[in-house]
């Protein structure tokens, strides 16, 4: 199933599973700004390095992985596929680090990030999106 998001250009796959594994993909977001492997997060406090944040940065590069694995015939940059650490509560500092190369965002700030243009144009956005929601099976 894909999800418009308020008719700005951003279509959205949800709780995906992840072949061969018991883990899933929150989301993965597709729009002109790129392919975004988000995973949500409900944490309260302070988000600071250490082994949770390790692990959770890992997480979020193996599913980035399968993204770009299930994209690789497509003829894109595997850098357009990018993974998102998106945290509903939790206090992140005003200038975040990608650590691993996952950036870390609040909701708005995620948004903001989407709707940004120029990496794919809107023609494959649609198809990409489509092929993703067929690639990647419901959980």
């Amino acid at each position: 199933m894909l999800d418009s998001l308020s008719d700005e250009g951003i279509l959205a796959v949800h709780d995906r599973r992840v072949p061969g594994r018991r883990t899933n993909i929150d989301h993965i977001a597709v729009s002109q700004a790129g392919v975004f492997v988000i995973d949500t997060k409900n944490l309260a406090g302070r988000v600071r390095a250490g082994a949770r944040q390790t692990k959770m940065v890992a997480g979020v590069q193996a599913q980035v992985a399968v993204v770009r694995k299930s994209l690789a015939d497509q003829a894109i940059d595997p850098s357009v596929v990018r993974g998102v650490l998106c945290f509903t509560r939790a206090d992140l500092a005003w200038f975040r680090p990608a650590p691993g190369g996952v950036q870390l965002h609040y909701p708005r700030g995620l948004r903001k990030e989407l709707r940004q243009t120029g990496v794919l144009p809107s023609d494959r956005v649609i198809d990409l999106a489509e092929l993703l929601a067929r690639r990647l099976p419901a959980a």
